[in-house]
């Protein structure tokens, strides 16, 4: 799968002035930002393992966000089983060693392939986050794009939280991976095995 120079281009952005990063532990990471708005960018891609399902029916579960969403503190409230256009959540997310409630909601959602979240938080911290999901052989090919901006987010703190951000999502992306292919052999364990029995005559 070919992605754009810079995918935040999925959030309607022109590419100039922007900076792209190496990959990075087999991922396609790009950090950047706007000239003229203060607007933070972190961005990957990865293959993965699971299959599309089984990373689809995780990723979509918010009761596992704890297990593979690397910023994910606790939930505020309890969420429900899974999610839709138009779901509301609230939950403590964790940066740079900073607890902020974030009240998320799912702006659009395609099942099986993509989803896309907005967030509000303290301060006038506002996030957007879509994952892209599409089959790669016998796995998955995943691309995530995190954008956010705030007035206390100075270029330098913007600086800091795109460079934890890059590894958060790594990490995300790689817990996600583990949790898919846990779920993906318990399933396939649970599945009746067809045997072939030969009668005598």
């Amino acid at each position: 799968m070919q992605l754009p120079a810079y995918p935040s281009e999925w959030f309607g952005y022109a590419t100039d002035g922007r900076r792209a990063a190496p990959r990075r532990d087999g991922a396609r990471i790009f950090s950047h930002r706007e000239r003229e708005v203060q607007i933070g960018h972190v961005d990957a891609a990865s293959h993965l393992v699971a299959a599309p399902a089984a990373v689809w029916e995780v990723l979509t579960d918010p009761r596992s966000w704890d297990q593979w969403f690397a910023v994910h503190d606790c939930w505020v409230a309890e969420p429900p089983d899974g999610l839709e256009a138009g779901t509301r959540l609230s939950a403590k997310i964790c940066m740079l060693g900073i607890t902020d409630t974030l009240d998320w909601v799912v702006d659009s959602i395609d099942d099986g392939t993509r989803i896309e979240l907005t967030a509000t938080g303290l301060q006038g911290l506002s996030v957007r986050l879509m994952f892209r999901l599409s089959p790669a052989g016998s796995g998955s090919w995943i691309t995530a794009s995190a954008q956010f901006s705030g007035a206390l987010l100075s270029p330098a703190i913007l600086d800091a939280v795109e460079a934890d951000g890059v590894s958060q999502l790594i990490g995300s992306l790689a817990g996600l991976d583990g949790l898919a292919r846990q779920a993906q052999a318990q399933a396939d364990a649970a599945r009746p095995q067809l045997r072939l029995v030969h009668s005598a005559r």
